[in-house]
C-alpha cells in the first residue's frame, strides 16, 4: 500500500557462552562447511542443528551466498563467515 516491502523478517540468532570473554554471546548460527558440502548446504544443515529450524535459500545453488568471506572473531582466530540467503 505505501511501497514499503511488507513482508516480515526475522533474524535468528543463538546464544553461545564464550569463555574468553567469560560471557554469552549473540551470534548468527554458522559452522564450518563440510567435505563434499557448498556454503548454502552448510548454512540450512547449521541453522537446523542449531536452532532447529528448517530454512531454504533463495536460490538453489551458490549464488545464494550473498557476502564475501567475513571476519567474525579478528583477532583470536581466522575464523570467517559468509552470509547465505
Amino acid at each position: 500500500p505505501n511501497g514499503h516491502n511488507t513482508k516480515k523478517s526475522h533474524l535468528v540468532v543463538v546464544a553461545q557462552y564464550r569463555p574468553p570473554v567469560d560471557s554469552v554471546c549473540l551470534e548468527l548460527p554458522a559452522g564450518l562447511v563440510d567435505a563434499n558440502e557448498t556454503p548454502r548446504e552448510a548454512a540450512l544443515r547449521e541453522l537446523r542443528e542449531e536452532t532447529g529450524y528448517l530454512g531454504r535459500a533463495t536460490a538453489n545453488n551458490d549464488s545464494s551466498v550473498v557476502s564475501p568471506a567475513l571476519a567474525v572473531d579478528p583477532g583470536a582466530t581466522n575464523g570467517t563467515m559468509a552470509l547465505v540467503e
